[in-house]
Formats: C-alpha cells, sequence, structure tokens
C-alpha cells in the first residue's frame, strides 16, 4: 500500500541481523565537520529550535515567510520575538527584505533553510552574525545527511531523519563549539532547558504511546495494510497544543533505529533518487490529459532529492492534484503557513500564490505502488552481435575507448583468474556493422552451480551513442548467458543511477537494477592545473597550503619491495579501521603485473605515508593510501594525492578516478576525497538472476 511516511520491510530486517555493533560515534562522523562539534538529539526539529531561542534572553528571531507553521509553534510558547522575511522564486533569501529589517529589529537569531536539500547559504548572514552577534541557525530537515554544501554554514544545523527514514520520531542537532559566550558542556542542557522555560511538555509516556502505535502501523504495512488520508488542496494543519507533540527527549527505541538506518545513508539516498525517477516517469505519463502549464521540477532535486515537486496555474494544478488523488498518490500540499503570515495577507501575497500554486509527492521507498501505475513502454530489440575476441584484440580495441573502469583492466582479469581462478570471456558488440562497445562474461564453477558475472560494462568505443541504444543494449545484456540450468548471474553496468525507471520489471513490479552500484569521483586532468586547486575545498587547500611550506620529499617508487611495504601498511590500516578490503594475494600479485604509480613521502629519510594509483593507457584510478600519525599530523595525504594529480596531469593523463566513496564505512577517507570537490557518479547497481531449471 502507497504511504506518506517511511516504511520498514524485510530487507530492512535483514539489514539489522548483519550490522555490526555501533556507536553514536558512527553519528558523530557522519554529522560533523569537525571533531569538537557536538550532537543533541531531540523527538522533533521545532523543540531543538526552540530550544536554541531559549539561549538569548527575549530574543528576537528572523524566519522565512515560506516555513511550515508546526516548526515554529513552540517559539510563541516562549517570549521570543519573529520576525518573518522574505524569500525570493528559488526559496533562496530577499536580501533587501532581511536588510531593510535587520535595521528596525536586532536579530539575536537567524534561521535560514536549505528547502528541499538545496544550500540557500549567503554570506551576507555573516555580516549580520558579525553585526548583531547574531546565532545562525541551519534548516537542513530536508536533507538526511551533510554533503559538500549542506551542514557547515550554521553555529547550529538541524536535521530529521524520521522525515526520511522509518523511525518513530528523530531530530539531531551539531552544535559548533567555537561559539563566543557560549559554554554547553551537558548532553542535557538544551532539553532541561526546554524543561525549565514554562512550556507544556508532553509526558516520557506519550513517546511510549506513539512508539506503540507507529510500530503497529508498520507491522500492518508490512502485510500490505494500510490506510491513507489524502487532504483537499486548499486545507493546512496547524498544532493546537504541546500536548500534541511528543516529549523533546529522544526515546531509546527510535535513537537505536535511527542509528541502524543512518549507517547505511548512502543506499537510501541512492534508493530516493530511484523513486524521483520513478515517480517523476509516471507523473509525466499521467499530466499529459491535463494542461501545458503542469510542469515538474527535476533539475533542482534530482542529486538529492527531498519530495516531487509539481507546480502549475491554480486552476490546472488543483484539478490534477485531485486526478492524482483519486489514483491514491499520496499528494500533499506544502507548507502549513505561519498563522501570521496568512492573517497578514496584503503584505504576504506573493508566497500565499507560491503556497497555491506547488504540490508535492513523497518520495519513500515503494516502487511497487507506482510500478503498477504506469504504462509499460514497448522493447525495441535492436540487432546487436556479441562477438568473442582474444586478449590481443581486447587490448587494441580497449586502447581506443575512453571511460576505462579497472575492472575492465586485463591485468587485473588476468589477476583474478590466477588467484581466485575466475575466468573470463572477453565480447566485443557490433552495432550495424560498426564496433561499439565491449564486455567481459567472468565465469566460476563451484560444485553443481556457475556463476557469471559481468561488472561495470559496457564500455564503449563510441562516446556519441544515443540514450535509447544504450538502455536497449543494456537490457540484450541482461538475456545473456542466463538460461544454463544452475545458473546464477549478476549483472552490473556501468550507467547512471538517474536512468532506473528505464529498466522495470513490470511483472515482479520492481526495479531490475538494485540501486546499489558503484559510487567514486572523477578529477578532469585536461582542465587547467590552477582550475583544479582553485575547486578544491577551502579546507583541503588550506592543509596543503600548510603541507608544502614544509621540507617533504615525495618520490616516486615502483619495486617489489615497496609494494611489499605498501601491502603491510594497508593490513595495518585494515586493522585499525576495522574493514575488509582487498584480498592480500590478490592485490600482491595485480600490483606487481600492472602499470601502477606509487608515490612516498619522507621527512628526512623518515616515512610518513604513500599513495598507489593504478594507472591504464591514459586514465589513474586511486587504488591504496597510507598515512602514519606523523603524516597525518603534517597532511601528507594531502600533498601526496596532489603530487599524483600533478604528476598524471603533466603526463597527459585525462582523468583521475578516485576509486570508490562510502561514507558508511570509511567516512573519513570518503570526507578527504569529497575535500577535492571531484565530479561524483552513481552506479545503478546489479540484477541478479538465479536459473535452477
Amino acid at each position: 500500500m502507497i504511504s506518506f511516511s517511511p516504511s520498514i520491510n524485510f530487507s530492512d530486517l535483514f539489514y539489522f541481523l548483519k550490522r555490526k555493533k555501533n556507536s553514536f560515534n558512527d553519528l558523530h562522523s557522519i554529522f560533523c565537520k569537525d571533531k569538537d562539534d557536538k550532537l543533541y538529539y531531540f523527538s522533533r526539529s521545532s523543540w531543538a529550535i526552540c530550544s536554541v531561542a531559549l539561549l538569548r534572553k527575549n530574543a528576537c528571531i528572523f524566519i522565512p515567510e515560506y516555513y511550515c507553521d508546526e516548526a515554529i509553534f513552540l517559539l510563541r510558547k516562549i517570549k521570543v520575538k519573529i520576525i518573518f522575511y522574505k524569500i525570493n522564486e528559488d526559496n533562496s533569501f530577499d536580501i533587501s527584505d532581511i536588510k531593510k529589517k535587520a535595521k528596525l529589529y536586532k536579530p539575536d537569531i537567524i534561521l535560514f533553510c536549505n528547502f528541499f536539500g538545496i544550500n540557500h547559504f549567503k554570506s551576507y548572514l555573516y555580516d549580520l552574525k558579525k553585526t548583531y552577534n547574531s546565532i545562525i541557525i541551519e534548516d537542513s530537515t530536508h536533507s538526511l545527511i551533510p554533503n559538500y554544501s549542506i551542514g557547515n554554514k550554521g553555529d547550529f544545523i538541524i536535521y530529521s531523519p524520521y522525515k526520511l527514514v522509518p523511525i518513530p520520531t528523530g531530530s539531531i542537532m551539531v552544535s559548533k563549539q567555537n561559539l563566543p559566550g557560549l559554554s554547553i558542556n551537558e548532553d542535557n542542557f538544551f532539553i532541561n532547558k526546554i524543561i525549565n522555560a514554562g512550556i507544556d511538555v508532553p509526558n516520557k509516556k506519550t513517546n511510549i504511546f506513539q512508539i506503540l502505535k507507529w510500530s503497529s502501523k508498520q507491522i500492518l504495512k508490512i502485510f500490505g495494510i494500510n490506510k491513507i488520508r489524502i487532504e483537499p488542496f486548499e486545507k493546512d494543519y496547524y498544532l493546537k497544543s504541546e500536548k500534541e507533540l511528543y516529549h523533546p527527549a529522544l526515546d531509546i527505541f527510535s535513537k537505536y533505529l535511527m542509528r541502524q538506518f543512518l549507517s547505511n545513508s548512502q543506499n537510501i539516498l541512492e534508493k530516493r533518487k530511484q523513486m524521483f525517477n520513478l515517480i517523476s516517469k509516471v507523473i509525466k505519463q499521467k499530466s499529459i490529459k491535463f494542461s501545458k502549464s503542469i510542469t515538474l521540477k527535476e533539475k533542482a532535486n534530482k542529486h538529492y532529492p527531498y519530495m516531487i515537486e509539481i507546480e502549475g496555474d491554480q486552476i490546472n494544478l488543483k484539478k490534477f492534484y485531485n486526478y492524482l488523488k483519486e489514483l491514491n498518490l499520496p499528494v500533499l500540499t506544502w507548507p502549513s503557513l505561519p498563522i501570521e503570515v496568512k492573517e497578514n495577507l496584503g503584505n504576504n501575497v506573493s508566497v500565499i500564490k507560491k503556497r497555491n500554486s506547488k504540490f508535492y509527492i513523497p518520495i519513500h521507498y515503494q516502487p511497487k505502488n507506482f510500478i503498477k501505475l504506469l504504462s509499460e513502454e514497448e522493447f525495441n530489440s535492436y540487432d546487436f552481435e556479441f562477438i568473442k575476441v582474444d586478449n590481443k584484440d581486447w587490448l587494441k580495441l580497449y586502447n581506443k575507448c575512453k571511460k576505462k573502469n579497472i575492472l575492465n583492466n586485463i591485468y587485473y582479469l588476468n589477476s583474478q583468474e590466477k588467484i581466485f581462478g575466475i575466468k573470463n570471456q572477453k565480447y566485443k558488440i557490433v552495432f550495424q556493422g560498426e564496433e561499439i562497445a565491449l564486455f567481459v562474461l567472468l565465469k566460476k564453477k563451484f560444485l553443481f552451480l556457475n556463476f557469471n558475472r559481468i561488472n561495470r560494462s559496457p564500455i564503449y568505443l563510441n562516446q556519441n551513442l544515443d540514450k535509447k541504444l544504450k538502455e536497449n543494449l543494456i537490457k540484450k545484456i541482461l538475456q545473456f548467458e542466463n538460461d544454463k540450468p544452475f545458473t546464477i548471474t549478476k549483472f552490473s553496468p556501468e550507467y547512471s543511477n538517474s536512468y532506473h525507471s528505464s529498466f522495470i520489471d513490470y511483472k515482479k513490479k520492481n526495479f531490475i537494477f538494485d540501486g546499489d552500484g558503484w559510487k567514486s569521483s572523477i578529477i578532469d586532468l585536461k582542465d587547467d592545473i590552477l582550475k583544479i586547486r582553485e575547486n578544491l575545498n577551502q579546507k583541503w587547500r588550506n592543509s596543503l597550503n600548510a603541507f608544502e611550506k614544509r621540507n617533504i620529499i615525495i618520490e616516486e617508487e615502483n619495486s617489489n619491495q615497496i609494494i611489499n611495504d605498501l601491502i603491510t601498511y594497508y593490513e595495518k590500516l585494515q586493522k585499525m579501521n576495522n574493514f575488509k578490503g582487498i584480498n592480500k594475494k590478490f592485490l600482491k600479485y595485480f600490483l606487481e603485473n600492472s602499470f601502477k604509480k606509487i608515490y612516498c613521502a619522507y621527512d628526512d629519510k623518515i616515512f610518513l605515508g604513500y599513495i598507489c594509483i593504478s594507472t591504464d593507457f591514459n586514465t589513474g584510478t586511486y587504488l591504496l593510501g597510507f598515512a602514519n600519525d606523523k603524516g597525518r599530523k603534517i597532511n601528507v595525504m594531502n600533498g601526496l594525492m596532489w603530487k599524483a594529480i600533478v604528476d598524471l596531469k603533466e603526463k597527459n593523463f585525462d582523468y583521475l578516478d578516485l576509486g570508490g566513496m562510502d561514507n558508511n564505512s570509511t567516512p573519513g577517507i570518503f570526507k578527504f576525497k569529497s575535500g577535492l570537490n571531484a565530479k561524483n557518479y552513481s552506479l545503478i547497481g546489479s540484477s541478479k538472476k538465479i536459473k535452477i531449471f
């Protein structure tokens, strides 16, 4: 059944069982940019906003006029003055309006909102902070976790995971520890502030009742029992009492679920992208019979999607809303504007018009319910030929591919066969007489079972192939060598995670590919070196500048002895960070029998760290890196990475792939690589087929 809120499914339960024991340090590494930042937990973000307002006596707080009334409901219960400032059509704040109001009212606290996961910070807020000693609240409740542009501007940053993952309740507030005049040391500091503020705080037993109610609904939803209530287009909901809220402190059960789900945050984000693409496709099909004024906002929201946003003139929009409501799609309007804004109609015509010109659809993971509303597209069968090639022909063709990956590198394939006994068959793909792409079929036999694997293929000789042809080629490969009895075939195409709606199993009502694909980022080495350096994250660049002031020697070393040393350091890193990593025998064989560049850093002959880049014709892939305690203190990894970039650039390499970005299992490495501000990509994931008879 379709739901407005996130739902637990059986796969979540299995994930919990295999998930390693974790702690709140996991959440600190995800949400905090600096080690001195501190996390505070609340049941709802409205309690977090209220607690910050209580830091200033009789505070004057600036709030965007386009904001949800429920979030500021508690501010009316304490002695604060609320000033609403205007926002622009793109949801950024109106600087001229906020300047005018700052002259009339001293802003003790300024709240800005990253609407729909898009950064709306402007440096003028820092000018106000300096002038009035203001506190800045960054509302990031539309984002699951921070990213390169979200979660680093406010003195306090607020998230609401309960809106995006299936937990009864839960809000997180990040507090910066360098706030002048504020000493916040107790974990319960903010909760105590609220309790002592004279607010009619709900009893903790309220949370227990609400959790039981939530749990019952989740169990029913697992078995397909769910009833949703879709409100009329014009209706807004307003709280009447604090008793309608949870107790401000986050309960243990919600906190546990929050830790479990957020430990898998990248997978959740990828699934939300899947749903964004799918629902967008459904809406486009359903909107054809309506006015052309109905539009779907895609570009602004597709990278970190919060909800599907549909806009148009009010008359046609309302008709479309009611049509989707009849189809039982979870349509909703947002926000329930602040009461003061709605009452002051004369000065707020534009924001009320804005509210009435849009509606939204949540993008929680429930593909089956939307696929059944989707009209099936015709599959155009292209006449592709799959022709087996030997190593010599493979190398000749592979060298012509502009975009390569390490998994299809011939030395990598040879290493797999030597160490793991995985055989490979290489194919070229011919279409209308032209060689257009390559792929490798990996094969291994165990007892009576056959295991087939096609990984990060096809790779293209012709980069100008249209999207439709590429998608039909992937569908053709899906049918390749998977009809033999006792065969398990897994296919992970080299295709963007942005196109899930093109690969749908209409019979099973699900996506063909699971969305849990490879994620990494690429530095374009054809760019000017100054441009690459300017694009570095400021903190990353500052660390590099500090390193370059030291007399550190970086040398390229590729001997077998350095490979042995490298593997020893890698094993230390595995134990230190508790990750499985690459098989030791495979790594040794691959490095000894392939092209690579190993850079080592020394301070007066004392080893500090290394970085290893696997090279493949005109491309490079970051493979390994290590720094000892002394090296980490002087930012040696920044120096080594930059040396590799400069060296590859000078040798006319096309690009450097950073070799994987995983915020869940290796958050420290993820943050380091993110600082390079390279171009991110994520792949569509895998499809598995099991043929028994």
